[in-house]
């Protein structure tokens, strides 16, 4: 049996999730699609690829910087979220004035121009 590195198998995972086909990134790695499925669950299961220490303190240690960092990006995620609703309100707003003041008749820059001087855009 094969061994993979934990570097291998991230980038591997990565690929996976860019493309979005397991057996497309098994045949072009030569790898069996079990094995990728096998490394999604205990990346879901444990929240890496790398296996847990087998001492409790260890353990413990590891999950806590897992989690840390699980906290992190979900911070970050939390943050984007913000900023997308904040932004499809803005969008709504600009649809509003541009159904309101009928400026699809007007030439493309001028209705930014338009935007710009009615304050909906910084």
């Amino acid at each position: 049996m094969r061994q993979y590195s934990e570097e291998f198998k991230e980038q591997i995972l990565a690929e996976f999730q860019e493309v979005g086909n397991v057996a497309l990134v098994a045949r072009r790695h030569q790898i069996s699609e079990n094995t990728i499925y096998t490394w999604i669950r205990n990346k879901r299961k444990n929240g890496s690829v790398k296996p847990l220490p087998k001492s409790e303190s260890q353990r413990i240690e590891e999950l806590e910087k897992r989690l840390k960092s699980v906290s992190t990006e979900n911070d970050l995620l939390n943050k984007t979220l913000s900023q997308l609703d904040h932004d499809k309100v803005r969008l709504k707003e600009i649809n509003y004035y541009y159904e309101k003041f009928d400026f699809k008749y007007l030439p493309q820059n001028t209705t930014l121009l338009m935007l710009i001087i009615s304050g909906l855009l910084d």
